[in-house]
């Protein structure tokens, strides 16, 4: 089709949507009334199949339109307070229970997205943790219910933090200054106090060191194997991205020098690798762990990563201890390797 008929076409198109406005609406009306099931299975299969797609377009549609979308619910709510009061008190009396589960698992997602600790004396138990507002600025959100916080935290997490009920209300009564958020640090008087996330710098040296190789030798044993692995010259949230969308996390651990030692009763995963299980999904992401020769490696399957406890671990990076995940050895598998990355 030539550029001047593919323009007509275009306009003709145009046109007759203008002019047959009635006519298209009730066959699109008719179509979905006796395809609905059809419909709702595809667009629940898109997203599973596209989550943190969907995601990450809608944090960034509300990004962009953060004022125009808060205005717009205002506006609606004052217009319709009365019937949407109305609907929410029915629909609470109907489903006091889904509901009481719904929440429950939104905080839960709420404290695993903001590392579950507090980030001033490092408190891990869910009861003490309160999700608090970095720029003291949360009157502006006051009763606006868990739905619209799970929302916001997900949207723009450099603005919450989580503090234990004792040190949130240090914070109130300090005026607000327990957090200085330019630094990531938490202050109280002149002590520099532990954030959420304590971990190690980032060493670009030792990275460069391990990551080309243990991917390599990875990505030769995965080949092997028959899995099918996108071109590794590409940047992707995992080390190793399968053309079906499965992702492998590979490290070299360098105190592990030959055999596993009997002593060594797990195998410890940085639980900053949680963001890539939230991002891939337990079921599609891999961890392996090489020896310092690359010979032994242990494959940690997500789900059993995300099950494993989390424990606190001092290095010779980090004094006052770092989180990892504990996974037993019992519970992974060791695989044999040579340096070539064949079994």
């Amino acid at each position: 089709m030539t550029h001047t008929n593919k323009e007509k076409k275009n306009e003709y198109n145009r046109k007759y949507r203008l002019e047959n406005k009635e006519k298209i609406k009730e066959l699109s009306r008719k179509y979905n009334l006796e395809n609905r099931e059809k419909r709702k299975e595809l667009n629940r299969k898109y997203k599973l199949e596209n989550k943190e797609k969907i995601k990450e377009n809608k944090r960034k549609y509300y990004l962009e339109n953060k004022e125009k979308l808060n205005e717009n619910m205002r506006k609606y709510y004052l217009e319709n307070k009365e019937k949407l009061n109305e609907k929410s008190r029915k629909y609470k009396l109907e489903n006091k229970e889904k509901i009481t589960e719904t929440r429950r698992k939104m905080r839960a997602e709420i404290l695993d997205f903001l590392g579950r600790r507090c980030v001033c004396c490092g408190e891990t138990n869910a009861i003490y943790l309160e999700v608090d507002h970095v720029f003291n600025d949360g009157s502006k959100e006051r009763g606006k219910g868990l739905y619209f916080l799970y929302g916001r935290v997900q949207a723009e997490p450099e603005r919450y933090q989580l503090l234990c009920c004792n040190c949130n209300r240090a914070k109130h009564l300090n005026g607000g200054e327990l957090y200085i958020p330019e630094q990531g640090w938490v202050i109280r008087g002149e002590s520099i106090m532990r954030a959420t996330t304590i971990r190690k710098p980032f060493s670009r040296a030792l990275y460069d060191k391990a990551d080309g190789k243990a991917k390599e030798i990875i990505r030769t044993y995965l080949q092997e194997q028959g899995h099918k692995l996108k071109d590794d010259k590409e940047k992707y949230s995992c080390d190793i991205e399968g053309e079906n969308g499965h992702g492998w996390e590979v490290e070299i651990k360098y105190s592990w020098k030959g055999e596993w030692p009997d002593s060594w009763r797990d195998v410890r995963i940085p639980y900053r690798k949680k963001k890539l299980l939230n991002q891939k999904g337990e079921d599609n992401i891999t961890f392996y762990v090489l020896n310092n020769q690359c010979n032994e490696v242990w494959e940690i399957r997500g789900t059993t990563l995300s099950s494993s406890d989390v424990v606190e671990v001092s290095n010779k990076f980090v004094k006052e201890g770092e989180l990892f995940f504990s996974v037993p050895v019992l519970k992974v598998k060791k695989i044999l390797l040579d340096k070539k990355g064949n079994m």
